[in-house]
């Protein structure tokens, strides 16, 4: 608050200081068409009193605006409106008259003029003497808040004429002296001290470190468009009032070029604005936004293309169509969410919504209010300007410093929203930490679990690659997890040259069985190592899982089989019924094969659980599904002799016949019959042929090896029914051995 009173004790020093100088507006102007060398000389003053001077008394007509287009008693123009020509130029002259006594006239030897503004070329004569020449043709000279230093040579005490021979075309409002004020004369020192434009660069760098702050926080954050939009809106701002003021001259000496960048960015800045609430409060652009935004376009692609005078009249326009757009922002875009939170306030205070604390706390404790706010203080700017521009001419342009409230109030709004969101992320990091710290000890538990076990524990992608495992692998594959990380699962699994295609297909069906989330699947297989040793075969057991949208499988791996009941039981008689599966084959000979852990050693168990799978599955296969030996050995060849399985398994005909399994045990012996509804095949020729032939050994292994597992193999006639017996004859005495 003491900033702000500091600044008006400013204004206020310098409104004391203008009082010390002479205001050229206290005595008439006198104002006429062409110019005349006659009239410079103060010598004839009853040149000044013929018919053709216009008199102008700011004392009976008010802080009149002394533009050529704005003096009605001047040759009205004949270019029409908008028109994309420009008019003639023509020669005006304005006489200043004022009075110089000892006291002003000896306290300096520099003096000079103040203009407010001047445009578009001038020329300025002293009692006769020419002080200062703009009138060259090649570029405007414009200029607001000019400085004109004045000889004491060419003062003399009593009465002075100040004369400017001023060129340019009517339809330029900037020709002549556009402001109806400040015009003064005085010493050089009070002058340069009144044309100080100190607080306006203040203003402007205010601007432009708002405007540069906001581009910065876009870029730094990477969201938030209301930031990017309200950054461009004061860097625009901040260019479009430095063009106003005389250190453009510094940059470019063309008023003509600085007033076409002045409009273009005049045009821009409601685009701007526009884009800025819309993205503040996450709005869709409206019909009214996307008429007005291609049209500012087409307007400031208007400043580089046509004439001055178009300019001039479509800015006259527009600065009208600025207060309906204006109240447009504050009524659609911003009043419906000042209401929202003058309810959603007065709802939780308890308290009527025309509440004084109620509306204190909506507007100066919420973006809405803000955002209202300083809406309603530039929408009244606005119309003051529009108002003064239109019949007062002082030419104060107060919205520059309105827009300064408007800006630093949603500066202050973001600010705050800015702060809110960082406090709130300091909380989430705070959180997050914690949440970490947990995740880590949670972490450490895991890993002293799954490390800790002597089990294999891993985990599969969609595609069946390893994507972790835990230390249990290097036991078990004789290698370090790291090493087994990305092969596929597939790729972990023994075969032989006799199994591959069985065993990849049984595999296969387990690990295509698990199709969603919560499925599992049981199954055994071998694992290769690294060792110079046998495979191992392991229980698996693999569960899919969801992670982040994709289905994973989580597997357990272990050389504990679940057999301490079944090895309990004496005796018992089943009858098994199974579809044409593979995978039905392993899981029922893994269960025919657990009563037998305590009458055969375990690598006969094993034995005989490896030969009554082959049976099994040659029943599928060349039983249930009629696959010749020729077609397997063809479909081998070519590689696709899962899919002829696949096939066959969907045929109607051959896809609906069972396996029947009958099996007995008792303490003598266990026997296992498996009988299937094929046409069955001639075993008696097959087991003349010799061992060395090609088809026996590439299809007549199970066959063969059944016979050298079982004590006895019996097929019936037919040839689609075999009777496999294991005798328990002297089995303790294998078991001692």
């Amino acid at each position: 608050m003491r900033y702000f009173f500091i600044i008006l004790l400013v204004l206020f020093s310098q409104g004391i200081l203008a009082q010390e100088l002479i205001n050229l507006r206290d005595q008439p102007v006198l104002v006429r068409e062409g110019f005349d060398p006659q009239s410079i000389l103060p010598s004839k003053d009853k040149f000044f009193q013929t018919s053709d001077w216009i008199s102008i008394d700011r004392k009976s007509e008010g802080n009149t605006s002394l533009a050529v287009k704005l003096i009605p008693q001047l040759q009205p123009e004949s270019r029409t409106i908008f028109s994309l020509d420009d008019s003639q130029e023509q020669t005006y002259s304005f006489l200043f008259q004022f009075h110089l006594d000892e006291q002003i006239y000896d306290h300096s030897e520099s003096f000079a003029i103040l203009l407010s503004t001047i445009g578009s070329r001038w020329v300025v004569f002293m009692n006769g003497v020419m002080v200062a020449d703009q009138s060259q043709a090649d570029y405007d000279h414009t200029r607001f808040n000019e400085i004109v230093p004045i000889p004491k040579s060419s003062l003399v005490l009593g009465k002075n004429h100040l004369v400017f021979k001023i060129i340019g075309s009517k339809s330029n409002y900037l020709v002549g002296f556009n402001n109806g004020e400040a015009y003064y004369f005085g010493d050089f020192a009070s002058i340069a001290k009144q044309q100080s434009e100190a607080f306006v660069l203040i203003v402007i760098t205010i601007y432009f470190l708002i405007g540069f702050f906001h581009l910065f926080l876009f870029a730094k954050l990477k969201y938030g468009y209301h930031n990017l939009y309200f950054g461009f809106f004061t860097l625009s701002l901040s260019l479009f009032i430095f063009s106003r003021t005389n250190l453009i001259t510094l940059y470019c000496y063309d008023f003509g070029k600085v007033h076409r960048l002045m409009t273009i960015l005049f045009y821009l800045m409601p685009i701007f604005g526009i884009l800025f609430f819309r993205s503040l409060f996450n709005e869709r652009l409206k019909i009214f936004d996307k008429i007005l935004i291609p049209l500012n376009l087409c307007l400031a692609l208007g400043c580089l293309l046509f004439s001055s005078s178009w300019i001039y009249d479509t800015v006259y326009t527009y600065i009208y169509f600025l207060v309906v757009f204006s109240f447009y922002i504050l009524i659609i875009g911003v009043s419906s969410y000042f209401l929202r939170d003058l309810n959603s306030n007065a709802a939780s205070l308890n308290l009527p919504i025309y509440n004084i604390k109620v509306i204190y706390r909506t507007i100066f404790k919420s973006l809405s209010g803000n955002v209202f706010l300083g809406n309603i203080i530039f929408i009244l700017i606005l119309i003051y300007d529009s108002y003064d521009i239109t019949y007062k001419h002082q030419g104060m342009f107060i919205t520059q410093y309105g827009f300064l409230i408007f800006v630093i109030v949603i500066a202050y709004s973001l600010s705050n929203r800015f702060i809110n969101l960082f406090n709130k992320n300091e909380s989430l990091n705070i959180e997050l930490e914690d949440k970490i710290s947990e995740i880590e000890y949670a972490n450490q538990k895991y890993r002293f679990i799954v490390d800790g076990t002597n089990d294999l524990l891993f985990i599969l992608d969609n595609d069946y690659a390893v994507r972790s495992m835990n230390h249990a692998g290097k036991k078990f594959f004789g290698t370090k997890p790291e090493n087994i990380l990305g092969k596929n699962f597939l790729e972990l699994i023994y075969t032989t040259p006799n199994d591959k295609v069985i065993l990849t297909q049984l595999v296969k069906e387990n690990l295509n069985s698990l199709t969603h989330v919560g499925k599992q699947t049981r199954f055994r297989a071998r694992i290769k190592t690294s060792r110079m040793h046998e495979p191992l075969e392991l229980l698996f057991h693999i569960e899919a899982v969801d992670t982040r949208g994709h289905l994973e499988f989580i597997g357990k791996a272990s050389r504990t089989f679940d057999d301490t009941i079944a090895s309990q039981i004496l005796s018992e008689t089943q009858i098994y019924q199974i579809d044409n599966f593979i995978i039905m084959a392993d899981e029922l000979s893994l269960r025919l094969v657990k009563v037998l852990s305590k009458r055969l050693p375990d690598y006969k168990v094993e034995a005989v659980r490896t030969g009554l799978r082959e049976i099994l599955v040659n029943s599928i296969e060349h039983g249930n599904l009629a696959i010749t030996y020729e077609e397997k050995t063809e479909y081998l060849r070519q590689g696709n002799y899962l899919e002829l399985i696949q096939n066959r398994q969907k045929d109607p005909i051959y896809g609906k016949r069972k396996i029947i399994v009958e099996y007995t045990l008792n303490d003598k012996e266990v026997k296992y019959r498996v009988t299937d509804e094929g046409n069955g095949f001639s075993y008696k020729e097959l087991q003349k042929k010799s061992l060395d032939t090609e088809q026996v050994r590439e299809h007549g292994r199970g066959i063969m090896l059944a016979e050298s597992i079982f004590d006895k193999v019996e097929y019936n006639n037919v040839g689609n029914s075999v009777l496999l017996t294991i005798i328990f004859e002297e089995t303790k005495e294998r078991k001692n051995s």
